[in-house]
């Protein structure tokens, strides 16, 4: 909550560390915060209660009706709680153009790196695609970044405050960010099976 009694990231952690066991973290069971969360227990020996949620909006309510001490969530399905909670840190390799003035993980403890875990929202197709008809897999390409760049949609990406997730990174770099999500997945994978 905005008037939460830590005033940074440090001092949530410090907590922690004082009361192993006892403070409550809630994230999104399965997916990335669930690796945040395996990160900061095994990497950095936080002892934390896991409460998990199926979703963002319970995740949130949740932590509005103050029945967790922190939580672990995303910039952009957490928009909504700014100005209604106190962002800490951001999980990553560079801060978030949603709460830029939120520090990163590796400002916050002298140049420590956060995996960065960012989500993506992308277009898939069959590798055969590329091919069999390279000039389709490049129309694809091309008209996938002229409708990014299309001044009708930026203009609505800024007034829906969602120009800082929308990016175009490329088949390249995008093999790269999968291959280093699916490494962290493989690592923690026995921590990401959702137990009842």
């Amino acid at each position: 909550m905005n008037d939460s009694k830590y005033k940074d990231v440090k001092s949530l952690f410090d907590a922690i560390r004082k009361n192993p066991g006892t403070l409550k973290g809630g994230y999104i069971a399965g997916g990335p915060q669930n690796i945040a969360a395996s990160i900061l227990r095994k990497e950095y020996g936080l002892n934390f209660k896991s409460i998990t949620y199926d979703n963002g909006n319970a995740l949130r309510t949740a932590l509005r009706g103050e029945h967790l001490d922190f939580m672990i969530g995303n910039s952009s399905g957490d928009i909504s709680v700014a100005g209604k909670a106190k962002i800490l840190v951001i999980l990553g390799t560079k801060r978030s153009g949603l709460f830029p003035s939120v520090p990163t993980f590796a400002e916050a403890f002298d140049g420590k790196q956060f995996p960065d875990l960012s989500m993506s929202t992308f277009i898939a197709v069959h590798s055969d695609l590329k091919k069999k008809h390279p000039e389709r897999y490049q129309k694809l390409l091309d008209t996938y970044k002229q409708a990014l760049n299309d001044p009708e949609y930026k203009k609505f990406l800024v007034d829906s405050k969602q120009a800082p997730l929308n990016q175009y990174i490329g088949p390249e770099k995008s093999a790269v960010v999968n291959r280093s999500i699916h490494e962290l997945v493989e690592k923690y994978k026995d921590e990401l099976v959702v137990k009842h």
